[in-house]
C-alpha cells in the first residue's frame, strides 16, 4: 500500500515442469522429452492499482492500473551447453478487477486489455547461430496480434 487509494504489487516465480506435464509425458527414460531436454524459467510481474471508490481502501475492493509481466523458458538439450530456445512473453496491460482480503488470505479476479510480444530466441550449437522468430499464435487474430488480453484469479496470503 503507497496511499489509502494506491498500491504496487510485484510478483517473482519460477518456471519449470509442473506436475501435470509430468505425467502426460509418457513413456518415461531414455529417448522421452524430460529425459533429454531441461525446462527452466522465472516471471516478473508488476502492478500499480488505484482503488477510485471512495469507500475503498487499498488494497482492497475494485482497481485499475497497468500492469507489466515479463516471463521466459529456456528448453535446452542434454548434457548443458548445446542446442536451446528461450522463449519470451512480454505484456504490458490495463487492468480492472476486485480484491478481497479475509484476515490474511487474498482473492482477486482482474482483467483488460494491452500489449504483448512473444517470441523465441533459437540457438544451434552445431552451427554456432541465433535465430530469432515471433511465437505462433493460439488464437489467430488478423491485424491485432500484439493485442493481449488478460484474465487471471489469484490466491494468497496478505502479509
Amino acid at each position: 500500500v503507497i496511499t489509502h487509494n494506491q498500491s504496487v504489487s510485484l510478483g517473482l516465480s519460477y518456471n519449470c515442469p509442473n506436475i501435470f506435464l509430468l505425467l502426460a509425458t509418457a513413456p518415461r527414460g531414455p529417448g522421452s522429452f524430460f529425459h533429454n531436454y531441461s525446462m527452466r524459467g522465472a516471471r516478473v510481474t508488476l502492478s500499480y492499482r488505484f482503488y477510485p471508490l471512495k469507500n475503498t481502501e487499498a488494497p482492497k475492493g475494485f482497481f485499475f492500473g497497468p500492469y507489466f509481466s515479463y516471463n521466459f523458458v529456456k528448453i535446452a538439450e542434454k548434457p548443458a551447453g548445446k542446442s536451446y530456445i528461450l522463449v519470451n512473453y512480454l505484456n504490458a496491460s490495463m487492468v480492472t478487477g476486485y480484491q478481497v482480503i479475509h484476515k490474511h488470505f487474498s482473492f482477486e479476479i482482474f482483467g483488460g486489455l494491452g500489449y504483448r510480444n512473444n517470441f523465441e530466441i533459437n540457438y544451434d550449437s552445431r552451427l554456432n547461430q541465433f535465430s530469432q522468430s515471433a511465437l505462433p499464435q493460439i488464437l489467430y487474430l488478423g491485424n491485432f496480434k500484439y493485442v493481449k488480453i488478460i484474465a487471471q484469479i489469484n490466491f494468497g496470503y496478505a502479509f
